[in-house]
């Protein structure tokens, strides 16, 4: 059969990185069980992009004052935690792919390591046609990042960039744009995205409030993501992925002259649904549009973070708790 390559894009306005993933070699169990092994398989990096594309929306609780605007780039890591570089693989959950030997095993995720075949437990696909031996396979391997010398950190994080304007409206609101038109990449690939969020200043309604010294405000935002990619354009193969993202926060800071230090608590969503479509040999049988599968999350959020402004220019970092928690540094320039 020939060899397909699945290629996992995180993708930004000029940023872009792959993770190849061998599909052939899980096909020939059937689309079910190719489905379900995908799963297991991916859930980091899908829910990480997710919740890392969700991230880095602000970087003070004080909205701009009427037109004035920023506009903003950075990148969100989400961390991988160790329990995900791995999942369970049950022979109970699979109608044809089976452990050669045992009932369940632990196999590498996408952020585990990048094992050889002597270190992962054997898989056995029955053979479907006479006089062929059942295929026995290694399961898929880690894309191993921590092992290589250059990495200089000690987790996996899944990286998110971002790209955004802040635009100040009446009553101390706040709009945040981020748009990406459909953008052709090299290869048949393809990518958009599409958010706004808006934060409002809280402290004008509530007597009193105002002459206290911090800004309070209330901030909500979506954001949505779509690529394609051309697994092998003669043969009309490709894969879809789709994520959106929406988070509900209250946000507080304090400006110390240059500086200034925010927080954030609140809840957010986060979700993803991957799709293999076209016509694939899987020995003697084709399968059409063999995979589709999503993934939800929902979790609380607390984020910490500080911002440094010279003249127009702003840098700004913070940290987020949540499901897969998150780094996020940025860049950019604020007027008013």
């Amino acid at each position: 059969m020939k060899k397909i390559g699945i290629y996992l894009t995180f993708i930004a306005i000029g940023n872009l990185s792959f993770a190849q993933l061998p599909f052939d070699k899980i096909i020939e169990a059937g689309a079910a069980d190719a489905e379900t092994y995908l799963q297991g398989y991916m859930e980091p990096a899908f829910v990480g992009f997710g919740l890392g594309f969700n991230s880095g929306w602000y970087n003070t609780a004080k909205p701009h004052k009427l037109f004035g605007f920023d506009i903003t780039a950075g990148v969100s890591l989400a961390e991988i935690p160790d329990e995900n570089k791995f999942f369970t693989f049950d022979n109970a959950d699979y109608t044809s792919m089976q452990l050669t030997n045992g009932n369940t095993a632990q196999l590498p995720t996408f952020a585990g390591p990048n094992l050889n075949a002597d270190d992962i437990a054997e898989l056995t696909i029955p053979s479907t046609e006479d006089g062929v031996p059942d295929l026995r396979l290694s399961g898929i391997t880690g894309i191993g990042i921590e092992e290589n010398d250059v990495y200089p950190f000690e987790s996996v994080f899944v990286p998110a960039p971002f790209a955004q304007i802040g635009i100040g409206l009446i009553k101390n609101t706040e709009v945040k744009l981020r748009i990406v038109p459909e953008q052709n990449i090299p290869g048949g690939h393809t990518f958009n995205s599409l958010g706004f969020g808006v934060m409002h200043d809280v402290k004008q309604w509530i007597p009193g409030m105002k002459l206290l010294p911090f800004d309070l405000s209330a901030f909500f935002a979506f954001n949505q993501f779509g690529s394609t990619f051309v697994i092998d354009e003669n043969a009309g193969q490709t894969a879809e992925l789709n994520l959106y993202g929406t988070t509900y926060q209250a946000i507080v800071s304090k400006k110390l002259a240059i500086l200034t230090v925010y927080a954030g608590v609140g809840f957010m969503t986060s979700g993803s649904q991957f799709r293999v479509l076209g016509d694939y040999e899987a020995g003697p049988t084709v399968l059409t549009d063999p995979v589709d599968f999503s993934f939800e999350t929902s979790s609380a959020r607390a984020n910490i973070g500080a911002r440094l402004k010279l003249l127009i220019l702003t840098v700004h970092a913070e940290y987020a708790i949540q499901t897969y928690n998150t780094l996020t540094v940025g860049l950019g320039v604020s007027v008013r």
